[in-house]
């Protein structure tokens, strides 16, 4: 049973019985004592008025995000892990658990150390993997770090940050140096965190 949309119909009830009731006062005072002036007709009392912009008020919530939750596409993956797999070779992971197919496009994994000393798109010595299909069920993207990125390992560099991409299928992914070009190529980052090397 859904609260939210019977709360306000009973609501509603409860105030057009209320404003009969106000009605039916309104008759016996009537009665009563011709000579005053009338009362206003039910449909004009004041409460009857505060109680439908209540249950207004009480739909609207009701009503948009039943309208939102119709046309929100539900997430199709989820990241289950990331890190180092084989620290002396620095071959990075990251493990996704797909629950729909994407024929459109493809998964790639992105991994680099940022310096802070230009902006993040722009930045070079990326590794990244290959390209995955979005099949449903567990992808693990694996990314081999390049002797430049295991020369900052061995420096004491820490922190890897590390991206998920969908990107086309027609994306080559031996053509781009900067995730600035990834972006321009229709790529899209659909997940980022940071962990070891």
């Amino acid at each position: 049973m859904d609260l939210q949309f019977w709360i306000p119909i009973i609501g509603l009830g409860v105030a057009f019985y209320g404003a009969y009731l106000q009605r039916q006062q309104v008759k016996v005072m009537k009665a009563s004592s011709s000579g005053r002036p009338a009362k206003p007709q039910w449909w004009q009392h004041p409460a009857l008025y505060a109680m439908a912009v209540l249950a207004i008020l009480t739909w609207v919530p009701f009503v948009v995000t039943t309208w939102r939750a119709s046309t929100t596409r539900p997430p199709t993956l989820g990241v289950n892990g990331w890190g180092v797999v084989d620290a002396p070779n620095t071959v990075m992971m990251i493990n996704v658990v797909i629950l729909a197919d994407d024929p459109a496009n493809k998964l790639m994994g992105v991994a680099l150390h940022y310096k802070g000393d230009t902006d993040v798109l722009d930045a070079k010595n990326i590794q990244r993997s290959g390209l995955y299909d979005i099949r449903k069920g567990n992808q693990i993207l694996q990314i081999r770090g390049d002797d430049d990125f295991k020369a900052e390992v061995a420096s004491g560099m820490h922190g890897t940050s590390y991206q998920l991409f969908a990107v086309p299928v027609t994306f080559d992914p031996t053509h781009f140096t900067t995730l600035r070009q990834v972006y321009a190529a229709g790529g899209r980052v659909i997940w980022g965190g940071v962990g070891p090397p």
